[in-house]
């Protein structure tokens, strides 16, 4: 299910400079859509190939859509801008317009993405590689190839302490993980922070997240 998706539907701009000035002419139509269903399928495998080590391999968003159909609309946006010269820069010389129209329902496509894994189990230590490929550019998938480790290791057999690293790319900086978690038999639940293009949290950093998780066992 979706809440809400926008996709442009067209888009032209004319810019001009001249001796009658400065001249821009732009247009775009933007498509709208609330309260999306849709579908997607996705196929795993999972094999000990000997004792502690562990590979998989999933593919994600098989057949994946949403159709938005529930409430849509087309917004479209014109902005005008005639024969602006430096010296009259401060009047208001330009025209802005839109208008809202009633649509028909439209597909958010969802691209295929491949994910593969590989797990190492020691008695009481754990020690994972991820690796993350989209067939396409998305706001959920990216064509540039993600790879991310992390580890666990059993302090105490109910304390685990969590280390991570996200490897950059040329679309997200690198990233380590740090967390701790409190295991009992009928639940888990751990705490974890990120720090962004720095191996811990300060003027260095270039941002810090914070998450936490909880699972419960019936």
């Amino acid at each position: 299910f979706g809440n809400a998706g926008v996709n442009t539907k067209s888009y032209d701009c004319f810019f001009s400079s001249n001796l009658d000035g400065l001249n821009v002419n732009q247009d775009i139509t933007l498509g709208t859509g609330f309260a999306g269903g849709g579908f997607k399928a996705n196929l795993g495998l999972a094999s000990e190939v000997f004792p502690g080590m562990h590979l998989g391999m999933t593919v994600d968003n098989i057949l994946g859509f949403i159709s938005w159909g529930a409430v849509t609309e087309d917004l479209h946006y014109n902005v005008r801008i005639d024969s602006v010269y430096v010296s009259n820069l401060e009047d208001d010389l330009y025209v802005e317009s839109h208008e809202t129209n009633d649509s028909g329902n439209w597909k958010t496509k969802l691209p295929i993405e491949i994910k593969m894994s590989a797990l190492y189990q020691l008695p009481r230590a754990n020690i994972s590689l991820d690796w993350v490929q989209g067939t396409d550019n998305s706001l959920f998938t990216s064509k540039i190839s993600r790879w991310s480790m992390g580890s666990e290791l059993e302090l105490t057999k109910n304390i685990p302490i969590h280390l991570g690293v996200a490897f950059g790319n040329s679309e997200s900086p690198w990233r380590m993980s740090y967390g701790i978690g409190l295991k009992t038999k009928i639940s888990e639940f751990g705490i974890g922070f990120q720090t962004y293009e720095s191996m811990f949290p300060g003027l260095g950093s270039k941002g810090v997240s914070l998450a936490t998780y909880m699972n419960l066992r019936m």
